[in-house]
């Protein structure tokens, strides 16, 4: 490990322990890029919208609590009085990555964008990839013309750009990976986004395998939504139309349990992705959302500690105050923060929360 290497290392393990350094999370150097996206722009985009059009919501199960974000040129800006002040984007980050990382990483995502995002025959004419059949429920993509690597290189961004998220929302206190799989991320990162190779770090590479998944229905209005979690020691990546299952050599795949087994990306396996069923993918997106009865009896107990009245009154009030949002307007995530705001400042005028 060269001392450029050396110094990475140590600034992951500042970041992770102490939680103030301003190193890149790639290289060290400064990190003097803001905006960067924890997740590629193109991907996300299907579920929050174009720039500065984005409308986006961090969904906090434990604590029942719904944050709302919405573009400079979201017409639901300010919508209500709901978004008062200026928020944070909830998918950019700040002084994580230099801009020679940034830059290098987007031209990464902008190379495995024009593969991912060719769909259908009419669209397949150059021979992206080639479509198979694993079994009488499972089709796959075999893409032909991407470099493995480079395919390879971008779902690790992902999961170490993940890592990071995770590692600054919960102020540097919680893990989806322990740090020294991190570090092998970053290794990986590090190589291929400077030599274009992976070479010296090949033995990190081999670390990990993955899942690519994508919704055989998808399309740029699908009602998905943006969460990395952390699922029985390996982690998943929920992004729209897309889920990335990512396995650490912590906690290998049970290939008895994942009926897609033989469709593992690793170092030197050809680009694959699977394709899942609409009525698996529904399946699939249920289990996440079927916490929705916790969210609500979690926001309501906050909303009772705030306005110092009965928890099961204010759960009441609650569930009615969204069943007539609903009602008047439809299904919308928005409804979340705007209920509760307009609870507590029934019961406390002009409360600011």
């Amino acid at each position: 490990m060269d001392a450029k290497e050396q110094l990475a290392f140590a600034n992951i393990i500042k970041r992770t322990i102490m939680g103030h350094s301003q190193g890149c999370f790639i290289c060290g150097e400064p990190a003097l890029a803001t905006g960067s996206h924890v997740y590629p722009a193109w991907v996300i985009a299907p579920c929050i919208g174009e720039r500065n059009k984005e409308e986006s919501y961090k969904i906090d199960v434990n604590n029942g609590k719904v944050d709302t974000f919405f573009g400079s040129s979201n017409k639901k800006n300010n919508e209500n009085a709901l978004i008062t002040d200026i928020k944070e984007h909830h998918h950019t980050l700040d002084h994580i990555f230099c801009y020679t990382c940034e830059h290098e990483l987007g031209k990464i995502e902008g190379e495995v964008k024009k593969h991912l995002l060719c769909d259908g025959k009419e669209n397949n004419t150059a021979g992206i990839y080639v479509l198979k059949t694993l079994d009488s429920e499972t089709n796959y993509k075999e893409f032909l013309k991407i470099d493995s690597d480079i395919f390879l290189v971008f779902w690790f961004s992902i999961a170490f750009r993940g890592y990071i998220r995770h590692l600054i929302n919960s102020g540097y206190s919680q893990h989806i990976m322990n740090s020294g799989e991190a570090n092998l991320l970053r290794n990986v990162l590090f190589e291929y986004l400077y030599s274009n190779k992976i070479h010296k770090s090949r033995k990190s590479a081999e670390a990990f395998h993955f899942f690519v998944l994508a919704h055989a229905e998808a399309s740029m209005n699908s009602n998905n939504f943006i969460a990395g979690l952390d699922v029985n020691g390996h982690n998943e990546f929920y992004l729209c139309n897309f889920i990335l299952e990512f396995y650490t050599k912590s906690y290998p795949f049970d290939s008895s349990k994942i009926p897609y087994s033989k469709i593992v990306n690793q170092i030197d396996s050809s680009a694959k992705m699977v394709i899942i069923s609409d009525k698996s993918w529904i399946e699939r997106i249920y289990q996440i959302r079927k916490n929705a009865a916790h969210f609500i009896l979690n926001a309501s107990q906050r909303i009772s500690e705030i306005t110092k009245e009965d928890p099961q009154k204010m759960q009441a009030e609650y569930k009615k105050e969204l069943d007539s949002l609903e009602s008047e307007n439809g299904i919308d995530l928005n409804h979340f923060e705007l209920a509760e705001q307009r609870i507590i400042e029934k019961y406390i005028p002009k409360h600011k929360h």
